[in-house]
């Protein structure tokens, strides 16, 4: 995302619109980035079916992963509220840009060009809200791209950007803002954050990735929980470290696409390893982190797949959320068509399919 560091809760990238007392978001079109790849997975968990697609399901090995520590729990209240003078050092990396933005399997479904698609999804014909989001002088960071993201509940709205978080009341009026930086201290930078709500546990979930400063760097991301649906009380923290052939030392997880299902926030990311040339893109990888976990407050591990870049995981439907057999997650490939995957058991050893 490349745009100025003004937000709002119905941005022009990615429209985040209060409809029918849900959270709809609208992507924008889906056009390849120069810079980072686009790939939008469908929002009610089913895979697209269209005519023209040919089919090249198999298995998709483990190659990495991750094992969660836990870090304590902090309260919100207690955290210092954001200022543009507060974060200087930890500001948030410029994009990782990679030559060729479609890499990855190139093997997958094919949307033959001659076929009509329609959208699955209709765009929103009511909008409940449209307030000002957290300005540039307001963001603790000044970052370009501000990586806006946001989640919504019964009584809260939680916007994220590069690097704070707002709380709002769903009519719009703001509660607090809070310095990511204060929220996960660390004298690296700080980048991508990522806020969904598990409507049916009632617990927030944000994401953070830290930028590698050495080659020896462990690869890692920063996530945290609440422990109520009430943003403003007190989060469990956890850093995630990942470990095997897809994650060698000095990889940065960037641009992270979360989605979710009954069981487990889902996530891709496209990694860049830190060398003596700066960062190089090596490969995309995709993970579930279980929410039984997540909500234990103690230590886990879950295993990682390769996947094609810009891999963007589903958000199952439902209120509460819908309990699915098989979660999707896709990305656009250089065919015309989609790269589409599924994951099966997320809330244990999870397994990757790559479904034609």
């Amino acid at each position: 995302m490349h745009v100025q560091n003004k937000s709002k809760l119905i941005i022009s990238i990615s429209s985040i619109c209060l409809v029918g007392g849900m959270l709809a978001v609208a992507p924008a079109e889906a056009v390849p980035h120069p810079d980072r790849g686009s790939g939008h997975a469908t929002a009610n968990g089913a895979p697209a079916t269209r005519a023209g697609l040919h089919s090249a399901t198999r298995a998709v090995a483990a190659g990495g992963k991750a094992t969660a520590k836990y870090l304590g729990k902090v309260r919100l209240a207690d955290l210092p509220r954001a200022t543009a003078a507060q974060v200087k050092t930890n500001t948030s990396h410029p994009a990782r840009r990679v030559p060729n933005w479609f890499q990855g399997s190139q093997v997958g479904a094919q949307l033959s060009k001659s076929g009509s698609p329609r959208p699955l999804v209709t765009t929103p014909t009511v909008v409940r809200l449209n307030i000002g989001g957290t300005k540039d002088s307001q963001s603790a960071c000044g970052c370009q791209p501000p990586d806006t993201n946001g989640a919504v509940n019964a009584t809260r709205i939680v916007e994220t950007v590069n690097l704070s978080m707002a709380i709002y009341q769903r009519g719009g009026a703001l509660v607090s803002r809070t310095s990511l930086a204060s929220f996960f201290p660390t004298t690296r930078e700080i980048s991508d954050p990522r806020i969904q709500f598990d409507n049916a546990a009632k617990r927030w979930v944000l994401t953070l990735i830290p930028v590698p400063t050495s080659s020896t760097d462990t690869p890692q991301m920063f996530l945290a929980a609440s422990t109520s649906a009430d943003p403003s009380g007190s989060w469990l923290k956890y850093t995630l470290s990942f470990s095997g052939s897809l994650f060698p030392s000095g990889t940065l997880l960037d641009y992270p696409m979360m989605g979710q299902d009954s069981n487990a926030f889902i996530l891709g990311t496209n990694n860049f390893q830190l060398s003596g040339g700066g960062f190089s893109y090596i490969n995309s990888t995709a993970f579930a982190v279980p929410k039984a976990a997540i909500y234990a407050g103690s230590g886990f591990s879950f295993p990682a797949f390769p996947v094609a870049f810009g891999t963007h995981p589903a958000v199952a439907r439902g209120k509460p959320i819908v309990s699915y057999s098989k979660s999707y997650l896709m990305a656009a490939n250089s065919s015309g068509g989609f790269t589409l995957y599924y994951m099966q058991n997320t809330a244990g050893t999870p397994t990757m399919t790559l479904q034609g």
